[in-house]
């Protein structure tokens, strides 16, 4: 076997699991306040967030039991993330003259949503639930 080959055969099964990490699209929003309790799990690595840090798709925010957690998008839109709740960000695009789409899945728990600009226009806005109830 060739060094090139072997590199390719040792790099290539990692190379699946990169776009996964590489392929998110951070700066979307930021972390504007915490309570208690939270996480973030970005990559599969769970971090103590920073006010102020930075939102990437695929961040999945963990609360513990007094935990809150509130995200703020570039358009303005703000979630709130309550107590013992898992929330994923799955997709973010923002687009001038294109549609724009947000959707977010809760895994468990509740939120509060306040939408902003991305919803000013044709656009998609979705939160995936198991059970929803809307008040």
């Amino acid at each position: 076997m060739t060094s090139l080959f072997r590199r390719r055969l040792l790099v290539g099964p990692l190379a699946l699991l990169l776009p996964a990490v590489a392929g998110a699209q951070c700066g979307i929003g930021k972390l504007a306040a915490t309570h208690a309790d939270v996480q973030v799990l970005r990559g599969g690595v769970a971090t103590a967030p920073v006010v102020g840090e930075p939102l990437c798709t695929g961040d999945r925010v963990v609360t513990g039991s007094a935990g809150v957690a509130e995200l703020q998008f570039r358009d303005g839109t703000r979630i709130t993330v309550g107590k013992a709740s898992e929330f994923v960000i799955e997709r973010w695009k923002q687009r001038a003259l294109r549609r724009n789409e947000a959707e977010f899945s809760l895994v468990k728990g509740a939120f509060r949503a306040v939408t902003g600009a991305l919803t000013s226009r044709r656009h998609r806005f979705e939160v995936n639930t198991t059970i929803a109830t809307i008040g």
